[in-house]
């Protein structure tokens, strides 16, 4: 580890943290299929509060909010999806465990996994979804990510911006996917 990172800084001496919780969430879901939508938005809040319940507890809070939508575009099988998504976590002595990434597969694809490491983590995906033959599709698309020490600190400079193309084979139940970001760093 980086002999001045987040990771040796960890509060108690075996590595280990721990936390009990409540949480809660609210969602609004319109989407015409939940396994390859066409049209809808998903509306998302959520809210977690962890006491610090013994000496070893981590205390924290955490909150998020998420907006996807789905449209077609000129026709029904060409779709522009997008999503936004903001999330941050407070407290005193959080352990990098509970720290918010952004990074992989699931925010920023192409860079590594929890690439982007702090409090507080903004994400936006936008793609275009076009059939290529039978059952089988592409994406070309762009994501943004960034962190943040705080919610104060957020702005629109320094952003992550990975292009992206992937290939899709969609069943009734399911889709398998195969993206590829191409990232500053890295492609993945």
């Amino acid at each position: 580890f980086d002999p001045t990172g987040r990771m040796l800084r960890v509060p108690d001496a075996d590595g280990r943290a721990s936390y009990t919780s409540v949480f809660g969430m609210m969602r609004y879901d319109s989407r015409n299929s939940t396994v390859h939508p066409s049209t809808g938005i998903v509306v998302q809040a959520d809210y977690e509060y962890a006491p610090e319940v013994t000496p070893v507890d981590a205390s924290l809070s955490r909150y998020g909010a998420t907006a996807q939508g789905y449209v077609p575009v000129f026709t029904n099988d060409l779709i522009l999806a997008g999503r936004v998504a903001v999330a941050g976590v407070d407290g005193d002595r959080i352990p990098p465990h509970f720290l918010l990434s952004v990074g992989g597969n699931g925010t920023l694809r192409g860079s590594t996994q929890d690439r982007y490491l702090d409090r507080v983590v903004a994400v936006t995906n936008g793609e275009l979804r076009f059939p290529i033959y039978r059952r089988f599709g592409g994406v070309a698309g762009i994501d943004l990510g960034r962190v943040w020490p705080s919610l104060k600190h957020m702005g629109l400079t320094g952003w992550a911006m990975n292009p992206t193309a992937g290939l899709r084979f969609i069943m009734e139940t399911f889709v398998v996917r195969l993206d590829v970001g191409f990232g500053e760093e890295t492609t993945g």
